[in-house]
C-alpha cells in the first residue's frame, strides 16, 4: 500500500502497484449456488534486522472487459474483499 509521511492512503499511487486478473467461475453450477472459492496466500523475505512490513491488498470485481482498475474505478466501487476482512 501507498501512504504518504501522514500515513494517508494514497489510492492514485496504489492503482499503479501490480494487478493480478483472475477469472472466477461457479464450481457446481448444479447445486443451485452460484459461488466459488478464492483462497489468497502472500508472503515476505525475511530481511535481516528488519520487521516484516505491512502487506495490503484488496480483491475488486471487474466486467469482463477490463484489465486493469485505475484509482477512479477504486474510488467508484468498494472492494468486495481487503486485507482487513476476515470470513
Amino acid at each position: 500500500m501507498h501512504f504518504t509521511k501522514n500515513s494517508i492512503f494514497v489510492i492514485e499511487r496504489y492503482a499503479t502497484n501490480p494487478q493480478h486478473l483472475i477469472d472466477l467461475s461457479d464450481s457446481n453450477p448444479f447445486d443451485g449456488e452460484d459461488v466459488c472459492s478464492l483462497v489468497v496466500s502472500l508472503a515476505q523475505r525475511q530481511v535481516y534486522g528488519k520487521p516484516f512490513r505491512h502487506i495490503g491488498f484488496k480483491v475488486y470485481s471487474v466486467p469482463n472487459h477490463v484489465n486493469r482498475i485505475d484509482a477512479t474505478y477504486m474510488r467508484r466501487h468498494a472492494p468486495v474483499m481487503d486485507e482487513r476482512k476476515k470470513i
